[in-house]
């Protein structure tokens, strides 16, 4: 909320000044402490804090001189009618999201969580159930996670209830059924159903799409760390050509991988991404849809290498040690210290595209 501030575990009641008012004020921002760490209670609080000095700012002369020497208020919890009306639900989004951190949530989930909240209500969702079964039905159509946008929505709705916000109870919603169980998510493809949607957008516009695809699916990198690559994580020696993965969701994904002659070449000129992971797989969702199987997505490419080097017999550690997946055995998990860069490099021109 805009008119919220917290400073050393306390809420304060805060008011830019206008410029007019500055003279008259003596300074730039108001605030008063709310004595209270509740975000719950100083919402309540606040609203006539912050309404009494605006009712200063705007009364005549002679009132403004009355105003000046009543003391400030200093309204107790109980004496607020709770039911207030806010200029916009956005402004709660922040304080909600600080609550998401002291419950422990990862950052990544905390900002995926953010934007779900976000794009919906910048789509016009309203808070009833009507409106809320059609957004996730649109999301659902669109090939979005609808358990992962529904579950976001929902501790916003609770958190906004349970700070007297709103007072619509969270609906009771039909059960979600999900589309893909175990394995039949990630199916890999065929190296024959791969080249097909290599050279279906390669042939297309989208340049950007392609390289992320024809990188994933020689390197068997996950899409967020293909875009997060930068030029200094490249290596293109005579003697020796890979990529270094810095950003990875596990301590095993930070790796080097050796590159295959087939993309030497991406890296030779322009190629550093400029969309994010999310852009790029909603991308390749729209431009591939009419050829991928139901459950083969972007992170089926990731899945195709892994098959591809244990149907050419490939030890699993050295499969291992390229995808950036952790070693369970005693020997190479934890005294090994890895396949080296010929093992990779040849494992790698086993892939069949």
């Amino acid at each position: 909320m805009f008119n919220l501030e917290f400073i050393g575990g306390v809420y304060y009641a805060s008011w830019k000044v206008p410029k007019r008012l500055i003279p008259f004020y003596g300074k730039s921002r108001l605030r008063q402490t709310l004595k209270t760490d509740s975000y719950r209670q100083a919402v309540r609080l606040v609203i006539p804090i912050v309404d009494a000095w605006k009712r200063q700012g705007n009364a005549s002369p002679s009132e403004s001189e009355a105003l000046q020497v009543m003391p400030r208020p200093s309204i107790s919890v109980n004496s607020v009618i709770s039911n207030v009306s806010l200029a916009s639900i956005h402004t709660h989004i922040d304080p909600w999201i600080m609550s998401l951190g002291r419950q422990g949530l990862k950052p990544k989930t905390i900002k995926g969580m953010g934007q779900d909240v976000r794009k919906a209500l910048d789509a016009g969702l309203a808070l009833d159930k009507p409106s809320l079964m059609v957004y996730l039905n649109k999301a659902e159509e669109d090939g979005k996670g609808r358990v992962r946008i529904q579950g976001s929505i929902r501790s916003f709705w609770m958190f906004l209830k349970a700070s007297d916000v709103i007072e619509v109870d969270w609906p009771v919603l039909p059960p979600v059924r999900r589309k893909f169980k175990g394995r039949q998510a990630n199916i890999p493809y065929t190296a024959e159903e791969l080249q097909r949607l290599l050279t279906k957008l390669k042939n297309g516009k989208d340049k950007e799409v392609y390289r992320a695809c024809l990188i994933a699916a020689y390197t068997g990198c996950r899409i967020n760390e293909v875009v997060s690559l930068k030029r200094q994580d490249i290596c293109l020696n005579k003697d020796r050509q890979s990529l270094i993965v810095r950003e990875s969701k596990t301590g095993a994904g930070v790796r080097e991988v050796p590159l295959h002659p087939q993309i030497v070449s991406i890296f030779e000129g322009e190629w550093e991404f400029k969309d994010s992971s999310d852009a790029l797989s909603k991308r390749f969702g729209r431009l591939t849809h009419s050829i991928r199987k139901q459950g083969q997505t972007f992170h089926s490419l990731r899945s195709s290498v892994v098959t591809f080097l244990e149907q050419a017999g490939v030890p699993e550690n050295i499969t291992a040690a390229i995808v950036g997946h952790k070693i369970q055995t005693m020997s190479y998990g934890l005294y090994s210290g890895g396949p080296s860069y010929e093992q990779k490099k040849a494992a790698l021109l086993k892939i069949p595209i």
